[in-house]
Order: structure tokens, then sequence, then C-alpha cells
């Protein structure tokens, strides 16, 4: 609304609340950031392992939108994941899935510490606009 403030008012929490009653009923897009810190004489084979999981999740797995993996520039120790699934029920069946449980299983000798996860309902682009 380039420059015009937003105020909220009746009608616009009314329509906000319509909006969100629609989702609620539908269901929202997960997020899903983690933030992984490797030993580094395990960061090939993390890489390998999590490239693996990667992979299969994004092309075995109906409700996984994207399975990013990134790695810190100034920490090479440190990646990032970014995954989106069309619902927290989809992530749960990522988490059952052959490519994650072989990741599970490895993960913690890799691991410097316990991931940092944070969930989240995705805003943009709209949920149509996904694969």
């Amino acid at each position: 609304m380039d420059g015009v403030p937003y105020t909220a008012n009746e009608e616009n929490i009314a329509i906000w609340l319509l909006w969100l009653s629609k989702k609620a009923k539908e269901g929202f897009m997960y997020v899903l950031m983690v933030n992984v810190h490797v030993k580094p004489e395990h960061r090939d084979a993390f890489i390998e392992s999590i490239t693996a999981n990667a992979v299969g999740s994004n092309t075995q797995e109906q409700g996984c939108l994207r399975f990013d993996i990134v790695q810190n520039n100034d920490d090479p120790n440190r990646f990032f994941f970014y995954e989106v699934y069309r619902s927290e029920a989809d992530l749960e069946a990522h988490r059952a899935s052959p490519h994650f449980q072989q990741y599970a299983k490895l993960s913690p000798e890799f691991l410097a510490e316990p991931p940092a996860r944070v969930g989240g309902s995705n805003v943009y682009p709209a949920d149509d606009a996904w694969r």
C-alpha cells in the first residue's frame, strides 16, 4: 500500500478473520527452517546424507514443495534448511519416509549440537502459487 499507513479498523479485522477462518478449514502450508552445526570432520558425509534426504523429499514426496540446503559463507560447518510442505501432515509423512529415516539415523554422529528448528506458515507467495 505504497506509503499509505494501514489502520486496523473493524472492517479490516472482519475481512482478516474471514480469511483466517477459510484458511483454518483448508489448512496452512507449513514451513520449517532448520539451523544445523556440523562437526568439521563429518561435513562431507553430512552433505552427502542431507542431500540424499532433500533429493528424496523433492522427488518422492507430493506434499514437499521445497527442500533447500544452504551452507553459511562465514562458517562452512553451519547449514540452513528451508522446507515447505502442503501441511503439517505432509511434514509428518516426510519424517516417516525412508530417506529421512536414513538421515535421522546418521545425523547424530555428524552434528556438533542439536539442530534449531523454527516452524511457520507461508505468507508469500500465496499457497496456490506453489507447484
